[in-house]
């Protein structure tokens, strides 16, 4: 089969401003033209722990994600045929047992934290951006959105909130003050 789409990779840490760019482009190229992934779409599913250790789950690892089967749908999608994209549930972390069809376009915007970290990811990108943002609204974004998304208090929600804020394992760990 023959590719049909161009597929743009945004990638950056937790509230650097990926998703804004990922609106703005939306905006600016058309919505009938365009389609908006996310990888947090592609978390692993966790229902086998118990919910305390799911909360103590590592969601900044590449290891969180199941990349391969947002490759594989990213192809489906970039050849023209629609897929069933997981949707993944925040507040129990797992997948749930829903999935959402997603249709083809000729532009496919993915947006996550590690969609730079996987080559076989990477390789499918025409365009990849990387977005930086200072530390200090990074932390701030980052604390609130996990708190909108979890709605509750456990120690994910407080990581906004901490003096050694860990950054994406994979990349490096370190201290705002």
């Amino acid at each position: 089969m023959s590719r049909n789409g161009v597929l743009i990779g945004i990638a950056g840490a937790s509230g650097s401003g990926k998703t804004l760019v990922a609106h703005t482009l939306y905006d600016s190229l058309g919505s009938k033209k365009v389609l908006n992934l996310q990888e947090d779409s592609y978390y692993k599913d966790l229902s086998y722990l118990p919910f305390e250790k799911r909360t103590q789950f590592n969601f900044d690892h590449p290891a969180a994600f199941d990349h391969q089967l947002l490759i594989s749908q990213l192809r489906s999608l970039l050849n023209g045929q629609s897929v069933h994209q997981p949707v993944y549930d925040f507040t129990r972390h797992i997948r749930s047992t829903e999935t959402k069809t997603v249709q083809p376009h000729p532009i496919i915007i993915l947006e996550g934290i590690l969609v730079l970290a996987t080559p076989e990811l990477r390789d499918l990108m025409n365009i990849k951006i990387f977005v930086e943002n200072r530390r200090n609204g990074w932390q701030r974004r980052q604390g609130r959105r996990h708190t909108r998304r979890t709605l509750s208090s456990h120690p994910l929600v407080r990581i906004g909130r901490r003096r050694d804020f860990h950054c994406p394992a994979c990349l490096v760990d370190c201290r705002h003050r």
